[in-house]
């Protein structure tokens, strides 16, 4: 699969299409196939992405499961000889200070995804311990089935918003400028193109936002990265480029009949409708094994907490 993958889709659309390798998390693969996925990563330059330490469970895993051996997940990793330069560390909520060291160390990129994080509630990442240690953060929606909207302004707004509420001292909150080298210098970070993406600058890849400075979120105009983060909703864009061509303008996809898409995709469900039941069904049967482990990792102690409001 990943052949083909790589086959067809890596470096298609002169460049503007390219692939990368993921592993779910590591606690779900097999560490050859782990190595296996790092190999293509190498071979092909592209980034390796695993969710790492998203939730308290998958933090409780260092000491209830024998495989680990007090390890966490990203010591686990790095053990493995997996954690490098190409990694996306995606989420890291339930890391140590330990952890972020082999990060940092390794020259990985934390992939932050607060409105996933939230509505999962899986707790809010170590924004300032991570940024200290001058790890590139990257922003992220993680997917529709647990980001709903994949709205990446909303993922903008809340990464500068969440942090606020952690009880520190109102310096160590994200600054809007921060925010926004997350997600520019950031992303081009985690898509291991630092010297292309994430500038607007002569030699520079032409992946370009354009936004109406005349609407609400811009009057009156005072403070450009602050209502950037925290007032744009994405009612301001008026075109989308990558890399020179535009793929959106006006609030239309330049080469997609979004209409006739939307319809098909009405179809596709319906037909799947009877097959999503029976999966909830399932699901239904098996959440209160899952809220069972769930709990139990709640009642452990792992030395620390992400969740806002605990005691």
């Amino acid at each position: 699969m990943y052949a083909h993958l790589f086959t067809a889709w890596h470096g298609a659309a002169g460049g503007r299409l390219t692939a990368a390798v993921s592993v779910s998390a590591p606690q779900r693969v097999t560490p050859e196939y782990f190595a296996q996925l790092d190999d293509l990563s190498r071979t092909h330059g592209v980034p390796l992405f695993a969710h790492v330490l998203e939730t308290r469970t998958q933090r409780a895993l260092a000491t209830e499961h024998p495989r680990f051996g007090g390890r966490s997940l990203v010591g686990y990793t790095a053990d493995l000889g997996l954690l490098s330069e190409r990694t996306n560390v995606i989420h890291a909520v339930w890391t140590d200070p330990a952890d972020l060291d082999l990060i940092a160390e390794a020259g990985a990129v934390v992939v932050h995804n607060p409105v996933s994080n939230l509505r999962l509630g899986s707790g809010v990442m170590p924004f300032r311990a991570v940024r200290d240690r001058g790890i590139p953060i990257g922003l992220g929606v993680d997917e529709a089935i647990c980001g709903d909207a994949v709205d990446m302004w909303g993922v903008v707004r809340m990464a500068g918003l969440v942090h606020n509420v952690g009880g520190l001292d109102s310096a160590q909150w994200p600054a809007a400028a921060e925010v926004l080298d997350c997600l520019w210098h950031g992303g081009a970070a985690a898509m291991l193109r630092p010297g292309e993406l994430g500038e607007v600058a002569e030699g520079r890849l032409a992946d370009l936002v354009l936004l109406d400075l005349h609407g609400i979120a811009f009057t009156p105009l005072n403070d450009v990265p602050g209502q950037l983060v925290y007032c744009e909703t994405g009612a301001s864009v008026v075109l989308t480029m990558v890399d020179g061509v535009v793929v959106a303008e006006g609030g239309r996809l330049t080469a997609v009949d979004e209409h006739a898409l939307l319809g098909e995709v009405r179809e596709v469900f319906a037909r799947k409708q009877r097959a999503l039941e029976r999966a909830h069904a399932d699901a239904a049967r098996l959440a209160p094994l899952y809220q069972q482990v769930v709990r139990a990792a709640a009642a452990t102690d792992v030395g620390m907490t992400r969740w806002v409001g605990s005691r």
